[in-house]
């Protein structure tokens, strides 16, 4: 790969000679502080953070809610009616001979009756009702990590041009 590419001086054949190879020279502890050092290649990682976002979670719930029925009781009101009714009395009448008699006496009694009035009454009811409950929650999605890939030694063209 290195013998195709050519470097653009050699395209216009202006390159310099090469030099020679020289033997290896060895640098004092001064003059390795003093050179302008290279950071080592790491891998390069940007980190994304997105906005936090407002979610709302649905959840259902059990509420119990009271309904009063409006029903109509039959309702019975017993009291007493007063009613004359006549019975028989035995009576004995002075006589010679005592004869028996029968004659009607009036009687007062009490007779029980019972009527029916209608009454509107209330009876609470206890209904148990699902209930959709929206609650607002503050969301932080995770960052993201994205490696940023090095930069590959590679020659680039522009867009639109197409070498032959």
């Amino acid at each position: 790969m290195a013998s195709r590419r050519m470097c653009f001086c050699q395209i216009l054949r202006g390159c310099p000679p090469i030099p020679e190879q020289e033997d290896p020279t060895t640098y004092t502890e001064e003059e390795l502080d003093s050179m302008p050092q290279i950071q080592p290649r790491q891998q390069r990682i940007l980190t994304v953070q997105q906005t936090p976002k407002l979610i709302l979670e649905k959840r259902r719930i059990l509420q119990p809610r009271i309904i009063e029925d409006e029903r109509v009781m039959n309702r019975f009101q017993t009291y007493a009616i007063p009613q004359v009714t006549f019975r028989n009395k035995f009576i004995k009448v002075p006589r010679i001979e005592y004869e028996t008699e029968i004659v009607k006496e009036p009687q007062l009694i009490w007779l029980p009756s019972t009527e029916a009035y209608p009454e509107v009454v209330n009876i609470p009811r206890i209904v148990v009702e699902p209930k959709e409950v929206y609650e607002p929650r503050l969301f932080y999605p995770k960052p993201q990590v994205l490696d940023i890939p090095q930069q590959r030694d590679s020659n680039y063209y522009p867009v639109g041009q197409s070498f032959a």
